[in-house]
């Protein structure tokens, strides 16, 4: 699937490092194997689905945007968002109803437990341009940085939301819807974005 897709319309988006400084994760997580933990953010439940929540950081303030961090990469998205994307018919993703206590005493039931279902294949560099980056204001040097997102399209399973390794995409009609509703999130065109490889060649983000 996808053999003419265009990567002009495909956007990253940067859920895990956007998400202000609310944080809840699931009740009990530490006692929860670390794969079941990430399995979560692929919509896998092998024993169940966390239901209950509980804030761990930020204060009602920093509660009133549209996604709330997660844990493992498993985020809290607001049921309007959620009926957005209902809407509008996306695929790639799941979600279900989840029960947020709050520090301060009250428990929020208007977020949902958001997790990306879509797959393609790994992140392939051959395709990206190598570009030198100017870093640094008083002392300048030059990273030799990649531009570009790009993946076997063969592999890409069509769906709105998906993931290859170190990346979340989105197609377009989903970039608009979001934007939309003005989130603090970066979204990129997949064309555009720069990747520093001494950074993400760190990251474990084997796909299931």
């Amino acid at each position: 699937m996808g053999a003419n897709l265009d990567f002009n319309q495909l956007y990253v988006i940067e859920l895990d490092l956007c998400l202000g400084l609310f944080y809840a994760k699931p009740y009990n997580a530490e006692k929860i194997p670390i794969d079941e933990l990430n399995g979560y953010r692929f919509g896998k439940f092998p024993n169940g689905k966390p239901e209950k929540f509980v804030q761990k950081g930020g204060t009602r303030e920093t509660k009133k945007g549209f996604i709330l961090n997660g844990y493992a990469n498993f985020h809290l998205f607001h049921k309007r968002l959620i009926e957005a994307f209902k809407e509008s018919g996306f695929t790639g993703w799941s979600a279900y109803p989840v029960s947020l206590y709050c520090k301060y005493g009250d428990i929020d039931k208007d977020y949902y437990a958001f997790s990306i279902t879509g797959k393609a294949g790994d992140y392939d560099i051959s395709k990206s341009e190598i570009i030198d980056v100017k870093t640094g204001d008083t002392f300048c040097w030059i990273d030799r940085d990649y531009k570009g997102v790009y993946f076997d399209p063969a592999t890409w399973d069509g769906s709105d939301f998906f993931k290859t390794r170190y990346f979340t995409l989105i197609t377009e009609p989903v970039m608009k819807v979001i934007k939309s509703f003005n989130l603090k999130v970066n979204i990129f065109k997949a064309t555009d974005y720069i990747l520093d490889l001494e950074h993400i060649s760190c990251r474990e983000d084997k796909l299931p």
